[in-house]
């Protein structure tokens, strides 16, 4: 039947700073890395803006201000953020 939809799992794709997505609870957006687009710009630039540039993996900072997180997770349990992808 069309209209049953399946559970969806409970990430999809990198977790990490490669891929996936970026999650802020203190700014709340969620930052969908769509690859070959120019993400990875864009997440440096938030990385840089937030953790600043000697922190690599923002180890360094609440993980409630900005972290990596899978997509599916992030824009399920924060649909009242702000979403965008580049």
């Amino acid at each position: 039947d069309r209209n049953i939809t399946k559970p969806l799992p409970p990430s999809l794709g990198d977790t990490g700073w490669a891929s996936g997505c970026i999650l802020s609870e203190e700014y709340k957006f969620v930052f969908i890395h769509v690859l070959k687009s120019g993400g990875t710009g864009v997440k440096k630039f938030i990385k840089d803006s937030l953790c600043g540039p000697a922190d690599i993996q923002c180890k360094h900072v609440p993980k409630t201000l900005v972290r990596a997180e899978g997509c599916i997770k992030s824009i399920r349990d924060h649909q009242d953020y702000f979403h965008f992808s580049f």
